[in-house]
């Protein structure tokens, strides 16, 4: 996002912030970043992905809403606990992370 005082970037990806402190980026990043409209001040704000559905009351958290219509398309148990839709077979177990495996 970009206003006429500074750049602010909001990478969801900590390794994406930390590559792109050291000046690597992939090329799909470095064409969007080259195209941009800078300004002389640049912010860099990482933040965790799985913040919650609430993490702002403007704007939905994209990447939570993703994850849970990823699990509602393996039939696997909802984090929140949600209804599940009748005559359909649901497994019981939650996907896991990597830090839960």
């Amino acid at each position: 996002m970009a206003n006429t005082t500074h750049t602010t970037i909001y990478p969801g990806s900590r390794a994406a912030a930390l590559a792109f402190c050291v000046g690597s980026v992939c090329k799909e990043a470095d064409s969007v970043l080259s195209r941009a409209a800078w300004t002389d001040t640049k912010h860099l704000i990482w933040f965790t992905g799985h913040m919650g559905s609430d993490a702002h009351p403007l704007i939905p958290n994209g990447n939570e809403l993703a994850h849970s219509q990823a699990r509602d398309l393996t039939r696997r148990v909802r984090r929140e606990g949600g209804p599940r839709p009748k005559g359909e077979k649901w497994l019981r177990n939650q996907l896991q992370t990597c830090n839960g495996i």
